[in-house]
């Protein structure tokens, strides 16, 4: 394992805070003057004492009486994450320093799904959609009344000029189990007497599917951890997203300066370390994996993965093309793969991305109109890359060097912490403190500090500095466990646009409305094209929309589970149980139970 750097910044940080306390009492001000952020300074404040409101001394005086963290989320109404925000940081000894290193609480060390909590933590909050009304241009050209509803989408020239249009959707989507071979185009990979039979014993009518409605913000990751519990699997494999390969071929030209261009927009770099990819993979045993995965796919919804970023990913491009001058941008991608064995399948697809930058119902069909829609689609992506380069590069030299240094640090941290763990796991801790002077725990509690910390230094690499995509595809496929080889096809079946006052066309005002998230449930309207949709349906899509909670509509087949061997071993399994060797029955639902397989179908609305 490598050495850890000391990371003298931290302890500066803290002092910082406290200094600037002494003449700046406003927590806001002294965030924004040390480029930190609100949450951090107030927790300092609290630790030395310097700072307590009425919400910090209820929770001191519940943690006196013994109450953890956890029960302390419950008493109040709130969650695991919110209450930690006010709580101190216990203090601990980070080589010499005794005074001025904070760790993360006990409770935070535990690690109960800190990322996990954070996206459940939208409660009460009302949605970030800021309305207001453009009074001078009424006036000035006597609009009245709340006009008509545009429905025909936007462009994305009118909403480049008015960002409160509106282009949120829901998705109508149908999942369903297909052959990993030919990617999703031979059925289930049976012949016709298999499939009748196996059809009949997964107590399946066409095939083992779903139909979905999702949020057109979720992006593929938390998609990943919804589909895991749509069939049954518990998360214990590798997977990616991919286009079919006609697409993939189609896109990139087959070539290497094709894919290259692709990579941190549309495609994923291929990464040598997992850590990062799986930065948000803290299930601990004893937990519920059905609740851990609902926090997973309910939004809101975050990537925190380095090697996601448009950033990250043209500096490992730029890399690439350095150690390998040899595969020229014309080379093909075969020739390529011929002489280079990557860590990754070329054709995965990034996970930042959202459903809403994906998908489509209007996707080009194969021939001159799908090479006319490629062609068009590269010259807006080009387009965009151009602006968060010249974003990017006007932040000056120094600001670029510190994100590079935080993505670093931040996948260094990641990477040594998954170490611990796994030294942990395998019993051979011990000798830590010898290499490095600290022990297990000491590592797991500095990670648990450092991580957060470098996390708020990559935000804008997160959030802003990446290319928003055009939507292009009507189907994706999700492979999992590339040795089973389970592979889902992902289908468009409907699209319905979410429609407000802010998509007025009587008076071509700059009018939105102030929503908050009931008003939006209660508001919001959705076109299928410009059909309206009735009331019973438009409650649902706005449930879906607002809370973005995915919701399970229909389903056929039963759940499938890990390790069984893809679908012809699952085909086997059921033959097994449905057989008359009882020893064998009995033994084979011993093991299926054991990772959480049942037999049993579920009702739609109990899949999510």
């Amino acid at each position: 394992m490598e050495k850890m750097p000391d990371n003298d910044e931290v302890d500066e940080l803290y002092q910082s805070i406290i200094d600037e306390y002494e003449t700046t009492k406003s927590i806001a001000q002294i965030a924004k003057k040390l480029n930190t952020t609100q949450v951090r300074v107030q927790r300092v404040l609290i630790t030395e004492g310097l700072w307590s409101s009425k919400r910090t001394k209820q929770i001191a005086d519940l943690r006196q009486q013994g109450f953890s963290t956890e029960e302390i989320a419950e008493k109040l109404g709130k969650d695991v994450r919110t209450i930690q925000t006010f709580l101190p940081y216990t203090r601990g000894q980070y080589g010499k320093s005794d005074s001025t290193d904070a760790l993360k609480s006990k409770e935070y060390r535990d690690r109960m799904h800190v990322a996990a909590e954070n996206m459940r933590n939208k409660g009460e909050a009302a949605m970030t959609i800021e309305r207001g009304i453009d009074i001078d241009y009424l006036m000035e050209n006597g609009a009245q009344g709340e006009g008509n509803i545009n429905i025909k989408p936007h462009t994305e020239e009118e909403l480049e000029r008015n960002p409160f249009l509106n282009n949120e959707s829901v998705y109508r989507l149908k999942v369903e189990l297909r052959d990993h071979f030919m990617w999703g185009e031979n059925g289930l990979g049976l012949d016709a007497d298999e499939e009748r039979d196996f059809l009949k014993l997964a107590k399946a009518k066409e095939g083992i599917s779903r139909e979905v409605l999702v949020p057109s913000t979720m992006n593929l990751h938390a998609m990943h951890y919804m589909i895991q519990r749509l069939f049954g699997w518990q998360n214990g494999h590798l997977h990616n997203f991919c286009i079919s390969k006609d697409e993939f071929q189609g896109i990139t030209r087959g070539t290497v300066g094709g894919w290259k261009n692709l990579c941190g927009s549309l495609l994923h770099f291929p990464a040598d370390d997992s850590t990062d990819f799986y930065w948000d993979d803290d299930y601990q045993e004893g937990e519920s994996v059905k609740s851990w995965l609902k926090r997973k796919y309910e939004g809101p919804y975050f990537q925190k993965a380095v090697c996601e970023t448009y950033f990250d990913s043209q500096r490992q491009v730029k890399k690439f093309s350095e150690d390998y001058p040899k595969f020229t941008s014309d080379m093909s991608l075969d020739e390529m793969n011929s002489k280079i064995i990557m860590e990754e399948n070329l054709n995965f697809l990034n996970e930042r991305l959202t459903l809403g930058e994906l998908l489509t119902d209007k996707a080009p069909r194969a021939g001159k109109a799908r090479e006319k829609a490629y062609a068009k689609w590269l010259e807006r992506l080009d387009k965009k890359k151009k602006r968060i380069d010249e974003k990017i590069a006007g932040l000056g030299e120094q600001t670029v060097k510190d994100y590079i240094e935080a993505a670093d640090n931040l996948k260094l941290w990641r990477h040594n912490r998954n170490n611990v763990e796994d030294r942990l796991y395998f019993g051979n801790a011990d000798g830590l403190m010898d290499e490095t002077g600290r022990t297990a725990e000491e590592w797991l509690d500095r990670a648990d500090y450092m991580i957060p910390l470098y996390e708020d230094g990559c935000h804008r690499l997160f959030n802003e500095f990446n290319p928003r995509l055009t939507p292009l595809f009507d189907t994706l496929y999700y492979l999992y466990d590339y040795g089973d080889g389970w592979c889902v096809k992902i289908t468009v079946m409907d699209k319905y646009d979410r429609k407000t006052n802010a998509d007025l066309t009587t008076c071509k005002a700059f009018v939105i409305d102030i929503m908050n998230e009931n008003d939006g449930l209660e508001r919001y309207r959705y076109y299928n094209g410009d059909q309206a949709m009735d009331e019973e349906l438009r409650s649902v899509l706005a449930y879906v929309d607002v809370k973005q909670h995915p919701k399970c509509v229909a389903a056929d087949g039963l759940y499938v589970l890990d390790d069984v061997g893809g679908i012809s071993g699952f085909y086997e399994m059921l033959e097994t149980l449905a057989g008359d060797d009882l020893e064998e029955k009995a033994e084979t639902r011993t093991w299926a139970r054991s990772l959480g397989w049942t037999g049993r179908m579920s009702k739609p609305e109990n899949m999510l």
